[in-house]
């Protein structure tokens, strides 16, 4: 079945990375509906296993989730156990060595800089690695033929309008409090403010059953829901791997993916992506 559904979509000229980032989005909504998502907790291994466990602590990103199906087809020893915390939830599970790898989008509202700001305030004098994983655009998720008319960010805060928000310590909470400060905006003037979702296929599928008018997320989440989408911002996404990880064959096969044309190819063809700087690798500390 799924084959001659396959088949049938090269025919009619779609390429094999479209259909696999087509296949990554629709994934990770289905793993949403399944209330899927692993914690470290959760994770055993029989005695005398070969199994490896890599621990990724971060952003909930659908660019991330493909790394991760890619890494487990390349690699099947090795357990992937991702943790959606929100941006700083990584960094502070870097600090406390309880992660090999974290995923962050933070934007410093002092510099206008993604992230490396972050890394000197959170993890002072710890040499680390970071690995562009894409550029992505968030912007405002509503449903078809916009019925409440939103515009901006500013209609947000309308009386008519309800938001449903990400969970504290994600890049893009970071982000909206941010916009809420710029605009000297309360948060209890938000309709909804106060409920949370761990992810951008979460706030994209709550706004598509109408229990909420919009979200802040990113353009792949709206696509794959069939939501319209505003863009507002553009965002750096970028994997962070303390030298210790990331210079072990523990880790390289995660460098291997992120540098690869196929993944690169894969990433451009999810909506609101850009490939542009995946895999260029900076080093700070």
């Amino acid at each position: 079945m799924m084959s001659s559904q396959i088949l049938e979509a090269l025919s009619l000229g779609f390429s094999p990375e479209e259909l696999e980032a087509a296949f990554s989005l629709h994934l990770s909504r289905w793993r949403e509906e399944r209330k899927s998502v692993e914690e470290p907790s959760a994770v055993t291994r029989e005695k005398g296993s070969t199994e490896r466990t890599i621990f990724i602590v971060g952003s909930n990103d659908l660019a991330l989730d493909m790394l991760v199906s890619k890494l487990k087809e390349k690699d099947p020893d090795t357990v992937v156990v991702l943790t959606h915390a929100g941006s700083l939830g990584g960094l502070i599970a870097l600090y406390e060595n309880r992660a090999h790898v974290a995923g962050i989008h933070l934007l410093d509202e002092e510099t206008g800089e993604y992230n490396y700001p972050y890394l000197k305030r959170l993890l002072p004098g710890r040499r680390m690695a970071v690995v562009n994983l894409a550029f992505r655009i968030q912007g405002l998720m509503y449903r078809k033929n916009n019925p409440k008319r939103i515009r901006g960010i500013e209609d947000v805060w309308r009386k008519d309008v309800t938001f449903i928000n990400r969970q504290k310590g994600s890049g893009t909470r970071v982000l909206l409090d941010m916009e809420l400060h710029k605009h000297n905006i309360k948060p209890s003037d938000i309709q909804g403010y106060e409920r949370e979702v761990d992810t951008h296929v979460a706030v994209a599928r709550i706004v598509a059953r109408g229990e909420a008018d919009t979200g802040l997320g990113i353009e792949a989440a709206a696509y794959a829901t069939d939501l319209d989408f505003l863009p507002l911002f553009r965002e750096k996404y970028d994997l962070v791997i303390p030298m210790e990880n990331y210079n072990t064959n523990f880790i390289s096969p995660i460098i291997d993916i992120v540098t690869s044309i196929d993944f690169k190819t894969a990433v451009v063809s999810m909506a609101g992506y850009d490939n542009s700087q995946t895999g260029n690798t900076q080093f700070v500390g």
